[in-house]
This record gives C-alpha cells, sequence and structure tokens, in this order.
C-alpha cells in the first residue's frame, strides 16, 4: 500500500522517467531529485550538496563520491555543465551546473 498524502505547498513533482532511468545509481536519483528540489534560481555546489545530504555519523558525502555521482548524472545530461571561462587574473573561472527534470540533448550530436 502507497500512501499519498494531500500538498498545499512545499513539494517537488519529479518525473517517474528519472526512477526508472537505469544509468542512474540510487545515489545518483537522489541528489538529482535533492536538486531539483531547490529554487530555480539556485547556484549548485558540490560541497553544499554533500554536507546537506550527509548521513547519521558523517558530516557529509565524501568528494570522490560526489565526484562520481555528478559525473553519472552529467554523463547522463541531466546535468550540463557551462564554463564561465578565465578570470580578469588568467585563473580559472567558475563552472555553471545547469540541472533539468529531462535529459538534455547534447550539441555535438546536433
Amino acid at each position: 500500500m502507497i500512501i499519498r498524502h494531500p500538498r498545499k505547498g512545499n513539494f517537488t513533482i519529479v518525473p517517474n522517467a528519472i526512477f526508472e532511468d537505469r544509468r542512474l545509481s540510487p545515489e545518483a536519483k537522489g541528489v538529482l531529485c535533492y536538486l531539483l528540489s531547490r529554487p530555480y534560481n539556485w547556484i549548485v555546489r558540490m560541497d553544499q550538496i554533500a554536507r546537506v545530504l550527509g548521513h547519521a555519523g558523517r558530516a557529509s558525502v565524501g568528494r570522490a563520491k560526489m565526484q562520481r555521482i555528478m559525473r553519472e548524472l552529467i554523463d547522463a545530461r541531466y546535468i550540463v555543465r557551462r564554463d564561465r571561462g578565465r578570470r580578469a587574473d588568467g585563473r580559472f573561472g567558475s563552472l555553471d551546473y545547469i540541472v533539468s527534470d529531462e535529459p538534455q540533448s547534447d550539441p555535438k550530436t546536433e
């Protein structure tokens, strides 16, 4: 039996296709659902995600695991990474992550 309570606010609608996508591990599905629950203009930061998704007994998800999960979501095209280029001082700038509830098409193959 599955019980669903009526909601009036503070909930997220997630396509069932995410849960049925066999390319994604359970961890990647969880991170994707967490990201989809964030506001539209929320800035994706792996350290913040790792901290929030930590569990009892651990302060956060490890860096290597978080990188693996993000790579999985990028490879499946639920996340597209956009490089902001170099800063004025010549160092690399930050990255933007664009998260979608459906895999995005790959511009290289279009």
